[in-house]
């Protein structure tokens, strides 16, 4: 729910109705919207199951060094994602993190000599079919809205009077884009 949410807020005209047109939110002002409550929920969760006292009594500064570090490293990879996000769209993000896992456990078959059952392979190939039939159908889409885009301007102009600087049509040029 969290990543349609922040795609939504990212790319509002992907989700709009036709005739609405929101401005999208920045990566930065995303970000404080969403660092308040994640920062509560942590906090709750964290004094919920641990001690407070035995966790102070046991901080030194290379703990501490290392908490900021972590700190920093969380922030870098949220940062980043969210700017995934704002790129591919939620869709695409959720099918990176699904190859992700394959790619894990590719290499840990690889250099580790892990085992993986037949189940799990199975259910990689199952993965991997689905993005090859995502990938195929949004090239489609994207072709096919390129072609609509390129009907509507060439239809808009007169090829027979309009010509470019090297002799050729409006409609030529538009024929050699769908080709390539």
């Amino acid at each position: 729910v969290k990543i349609v949410l922040m795609d939504t807020l990212l790319s509002p005209t992907a989700y709009a109705s036709q005739g609405q047109k929101e401005e999208p939110v920045s990566i930065m002002h995303l970000y404080v919207l969403q660092f308040p409550l994640s920062t509560l929920i942590s906090a709750t969760y964290s004094v919920a199951t641990e001690s407070v006292s035995d966790a102070w009594d046991q901080l030194t500064p290379r703990i501490a060094g290392v908490i900021a570090f972590t700190c920093l490293n969380a922030l870098a990879l949220n940062l980043i994602g969210v700017q995934v996000l704002r790129e591919f769209g939620a869709s695409a993000q959720q099918i990176i993190g699904k190859l992700n896992t394959i790619c894990i456990a590719a290499l840990s078959v690889a250099f580790l000599g892990e085992h993986l059952p037949s189940i799990v392979v199975l259910g990689s190939c199952f993965v991997l079919g689905g993005v090859a039939i995502f990938e195929r159908g949004s090239s489609h889409d994207a072709y096919d809205k390129a072609a609509a885009d390129d009907d509507d301007e060439a239809s808009s102009c007169d090829d027979s009077e309009e010509e470019s600087s090297s002799g050729a049509t409006l409609s030529e040029r538009e024929a050699s884009k769908l080709a390539s």
